[in-house]
């Protein structure tokens, strides 16, 4: 056979051991024999986050043998300098899953993958590339409205509430304003006053009056 261990019958591979897989013709020496699962179909991007993807895939003929690990490789199309700092990368995990993360990507980066599937006889060649995958934006905050442009309002006051900074835009919400006294509110006030007094020497009868 093509590989040790991979026909018990190498003339045409009628018997073949477990986590192999075996073409052939008639003679040994024609037959095709490989350990390991078969190939994966590409991956598909299942979500996408501001810093991550994560990709799908479909578990491949394993011949008889569990799958014991994906492999998949990643690597950025555009928005990252060749071969720069997190240009590629790979991510592992078990057999068992049929999805992986990539994260720490770069935001305005596209990326693609690439994954293959192993067992106890070896692994498989990795699939196709899948389609090409960007970052998803940063959601917009619900209930902010910003106008673009050199906007500065009242950066100096004390805000009791929500102070925003974006880029050369400053958006405050200062106290309110004190309101001035009129001789109307002061009249109210002096009234007030005298009553208030008038109520603690009734309450309190050895408090000399003012």
């Amino acid at each position: 056979a093509g590989a040790s261990g991979g026909c018990l019958v190498s003339a045409a591979c009628l018997v073949v051991t477990p986590g192999w897989q075996c073409s052939g013709g008639g003679l040994s020496g024609a037959d095709s024999c490989v350990g390991g699962p078969g190939v994966p179909q590409a991956p598909t991007l299942a979500s996408a986050s501001t810093s991550s993807l994560t990709f799908a895939f479909l578990p491949p003929n394993s011949y008889g043998t569990p799958l014991t690990r994906f492999d998949l490789k990643w690597e950025a199309v555009s928005g990252i300098a060749l071969g720069g700092n997190g240009f590629s990368g790979n991510a592992t995990v078990a057999g068992t899953l049929t999805q992986a993360q990539v994260t720490s990507l770069t935001t305005g980066g596209v990326y693609r993958a690439r994954v293959r599937a192993c067992s106890a006889a070896g692994c498989s060649v990795y699939s196709g590339w899948s389609a090409t995958s960007a970052l998803s934006a940063p959601a917009a905050v619900a209930g902010l409205t910003a106008m673009v442009g050199q906007i500065t309002s009242n950066p100096g006051a004390l805000v009791a509430g929500l102070n925003v900074t974006v880029g050369n835009i400053t958006a405050d919400a200062p106290l309110p304003e004190p309101v001035a006294p009129t001789a109307e509110n002061e009249a109210g006030v002096r009234n007030e006053t005298l009553i208030l007094e008038q109520n603690i020497v009734d309450n309190n009868p050895d408090t000399p009056e003012t």
